[in-house]
């Protein structure tokens, strides 16, 4: 087997080749796109999802560890040490319900109505494609 730094190494030298210069001043921010501080060329989002009975995921339920990276300085505030398996505390939002999550396409839609928009989603989730 391969060990893991030498892919490690061959990854990170593929990543820096898809680095390039396109003369202008670039920046990459995280956080609600609804929210977003500055008018965008470029918005991606990748809201939660909502099966078709409305049941949604929760993306801190999977990725609790690249949470704890992020927000380590944080990390034990953000624990619900009354769940079972140590879960993260929920953070409700607009986007995390299924009754409010079209609204929320359609203030992000009126929000960035003049930047380009990417966003990530099921195909069967709520809301449909035709809905957005």
């Amino acid at each position: 087997d391969t060990p893991f730094e030498v892919h490690f190494r061959k990854f990170v030298a593929e990543a820096n080749h898809a680095i390039f210069d396109n003369g202008y001043s670039n920046k990459a921010m995280r956080c609600d796109a609804l929210e977003l501080p500055v008018t965008a060329d470029l918005v991606y989002i990748d809201p939660p999802y909502f099966n078709q009975n409305g049941v949604g995921i929760d993306y801190r339920d999977f990725y609790h560890f690249l949470e704890g990276i992020v927000h380590y300085d944080d990390w034990a505030t953000m624990i619900d040490h009354n769940s079972k398996h140590r879960r993260l505390k929920r953070q409700k939002s607009e986007w995390s319900s299924a009754r409010t999550v079209l609204q929320s396409f359609e203030n992000l839609v009126a929000r960035h109505q003049n930047s380009i928009l990417v966003v990530s989603y099921r195909n069967d989730g709520i809301p449909t494609q035709n809905e957005l």
